[in-house]
C-alpha cells in the first residue's frame, strides 16, 4: 500500500534529513532535564525577587514570530503555555549561526519538541517570557498539527470538528488544552468513587452463557430492583439486602457512567 504524502508532510521529512545531516538525531534525542513546568513559572515568578534564574524546560512549539536576529515563540507542556524569547547572538556566541539561521528558522516547525534552557523575565509589555540562552532539539513532529491561534483570552480556528476529534483523540488533546481537563476531572470522579465503601460498581455485559448481568434501577420508593431479564444472582448475593436501599450503584456501560439512587442519569459519552 503507497501512502502519499502531503506537501507539509514532505517537507518536514526534508528538515528531519537536514538535521540528520547536521548532526542532530532526535529519535531518540538524548535526555533533557527539566526542573520548572510553565504553570509553576506562571505562578510564582517574582520579578522583585528575581526567582527562575535557571529555567530548564520542554515542550512543543505550538507558535512562531520570527523576526530576523530575535524571535518569539510559545512553548506548551503538560501544565500550559510559556512565551519563550530567542535571540541568535546568545545561542551562536561562538560566531556559527547555524543553530539559530538553519536549525531554528528553517527546520523547526509547529509542533516540533524541543527543550529550553535560560531565565525568566517580564517583556516590555510585561508578559511573562522565558529568555533562551541554549536549545535543544528533542523531537521532530513529520505531520503537521491544526494551527490554533490565541489572542486577549479568545481562541481563533479552533479544531472543533466532532469526527476529527473524536477518531483523533491525540490530536485534540495537543490542540485543545481544556480537553485534557475534562479527562483529568473525570479520572479524579471515578478514583473517588472507587474509594468510596458507598459504591458498588457493576460492569454490564453478555457472559459465556448469554446470560445478561444485572442492570439495578430504582422504584419510586428508591428500593433497587431488578429488571425481569436472566441475570447472573451471585453479583447481587453479595450484597446484604437490607444494605441495598442505602447502596449507590454505579454502573459502567461503554464508558458512560450511570449512577442509581433516587435518579438514574447519563453524562455525555465522553465525560
Amino acid at each position: 500500500m503507497i501512502i502519499e504524502l502531503s506537501e507539509q508532510e514532505q517537507l518536514r521529512r526534508q528538515s528531519l534529513k537536514a538535521l540528520r545531516e547536521l548532526g542532530i538525531n532526535p529519535y531518540p534525542a538524548a535526555r533533557f532535564e527539566v526542573n520548572a513546568t510553565a504553570q509553576e513559572i506562571a505562578q510564582n515568578y517574582d520579578a522583585e525577587k528575581g526567582n527562575y534564574q535557571e529555567v530548564a524546560i520542554a515542550g512543543r512549539i505550538m507558535s512562531r514570530r520570527i523576526m530576523g536576529s530575535a524571535s518569539f515563540f510559545e512553548l506548551q507542556d503538560s501544565t500550559g503555555r510559556i512565551q519563550v524569547y530567542i535571540r541568535r547572538d546568545d545561542i551562536c556566541p561562538e560566531g556559527d549561526t547555524t543553530l539559530y539561521n538553519t536549525v531554528f528558522k528553517k527546520l523547526l516547525d509547529i509542533g516540533d519538541f524541543i527543550g529550553v534552557e535560560g531565565f525568566a523575565f517580564l517583556t516590555n509589555t510585561g508578559e511573562l517570557s522565558v529568555h533562551c540562552k541554549k536549545f535543544t532539539v528533542l523531537s521532530k513532529s513529520v505531520r503537521p498539527l491544526p494551527v490554533v491561534k490565541q489572542k486577549d483570552g479568545q481562541t481563533f480556528d479552533a479544531l472543533t470538528d466532532p469526527e476529527v476529534r473524536y477518531r483523533q483523540r491525540y490530536l485534540d488533546l495537543v490542540v485543545n488544552p481544556h480537553v485534557k481537563e475534562v479527562f483529568a476531572q473525570r479520572a479524579k470522579i471515578v478514583q473517588t468513587m472507587r474509594q468510596s465503601r458507598w459504591i458498588l460498581f457493576v460492569s454490564h455485559g453478555v457472559d459465556s452463557g448469554n446470560k445478561v448481568c444485572p442492570r439495578l434501577f430504582p422504584k419510586r420508593d428508591d428500593r433497587i430492583v431488578r429488571p425481569d431479564i436472566p441475570v447472573q444472582d451471585s453479583m447481587l448475593d453479595a450484597v446484604d439486602p437490607g444494605f441495598q436501599q442505602f447502596l449507590h450503584v454505579v454502573i459502567i456501560e461503554n464508558m458512560c457512567i450511570f449512577s442509581v439512587t433516587t435518579l438514574l442519569f447519563k453524562p455525555c459519552k465522553c465525560f
